[in-house]
Formats: structure tokens, sequence, C-alpha cells
């Protein structure tokens, strides 16, 4: 099937195929949010490989469609914010979408994982690392007192490394919501 034939299809429904592709590359099932076993199917290398190489397509192809019509800047009411739960570690893409799903508007757009991280870079939670030519966002010593860490992983070009939020950075991040859409706004107006 051809992108230009999908045109017709409704964009929730690849929305949610998205954040099931997404749950299951992270080891996590969509239907219970439970992790999965290490001997699981979905954390077969070859498996993990194909689902984010899915989900990048995928994304791609909404990003595409999103920009067609301008949507809201991303804002949360404080009755969304009430139904942030914590429940597992998350790597920072993975806590956006979450934040995101808290919005009852669904024209708006969604938070960016990049908002947190600027956000979080600004403050000094992480700093920019050169490794194997590639600048990659790592927490500092802050950072890790916050609740940030990284953790090697298997993925379809190698090893790589993720940096996981857990609970403390994960109720830091809601606690400090409205700072970080601010921010993101400000970088918006700039560009």
């Amino acid at each position: 099937m051809l992108w230009t034939d999908i045109s017709n299809m409704d964009i929730e429904l690849l929305k949610r195929a998205k954040s099931y592709i997404d749950d299951m590359s992270n080891g996590i099932n969509p239907i219970t949010k439970a992790k999965v076993s290490k001997d699981d199917l979905i954390n077969n290398p070859r498996i993990s490989k194909c689902l984010f190489y899915v989900s990048c397509v995928l994304n791609d192809y909404l990003v595409k469609e999103a920009r067609k019509v301008p949507k809201p800047k991303f804002y949360l009411t404080e009755d969304e914010k009430k139904r942030f739960t914590y429940n597992g570690d998350l790597i920072v893409s993975s806590l956006a979408r979450k934040i995101s799903d808290l919005k009852t508007n669904e024209d708006m757009r969604n938070l960016k994982c990049t908002s947190i991280t600027n956000w979080l870079l600004s403050l000094g939670y992480l700093k920019v690392v050169e490794q194997d030519g590639k600048n990659r966002k790592l927490p500092t010593q802050m950072g890790k007192n916050l609740g940030l860490y990284s953790q090697i992983r298997d993925g379809y070009k190698g090893r790589y490394e993720v940096v996981l939020y857990n609970k403390n950075a994960q109720i830091f991040i809601m606690d400090n919501i409205d700072k970080i859409i601010s921010f993101a706004n400000k970088d918006e107006e700039m560009l």
C-alpha cells in the first residue's frame, strides 16, 4: 500500500497503532501496560528492531499529516494534570506521549520530547556528550539525583544508551509542566 493510499484512513487509528507499537518496542504490553517478561517475543532483538522501524515510519507519516493543519499549542488543564499516574520508568519519548495523552483537546499539538530535554538541559539536569560522533543528552549528577539514569539496550543498529525517568523524575516533570511548556513556546517563537 502506498502512503498516498493511506490518506483516507483514520489518522486516530494510525496513532493508536503507533502507540501500541511504541509500547511493545519498549517491552510493555500495550493493552495492560505491564512490562512483559524478558523471554517474551516482543523482547527478541529482531522483533524489537522491526517495531522501532515501523514506529519511525508511522511517526514520519503522522508528522507529515499533522503539518497540513496548524494545531493549537500544547497545554494541560489542572484536571488533566491530576490524571497523571506513574507506572514504570520511561524514556523521554514515552513520557512525552504519556503526558500528551492527558489532554482532552485532540486538536491540540502533542508535547515534544525535546521540550522536556531542552528544559532539563537549560537547568543542568542533562548535558550534551559526544559519543561515537553523535551528540547525546545524558544525566548530570544533578539529573541522577533527580531520578534520571542511563541504560544500555540492544536495537536494530546494535547497542545504544537510553535515559530513563524514574518516579521522582516524572513527578518533577509534572510539577514543572507549565514551565516546560512556556520554555518550549519561547524556543518555538524564536525560530
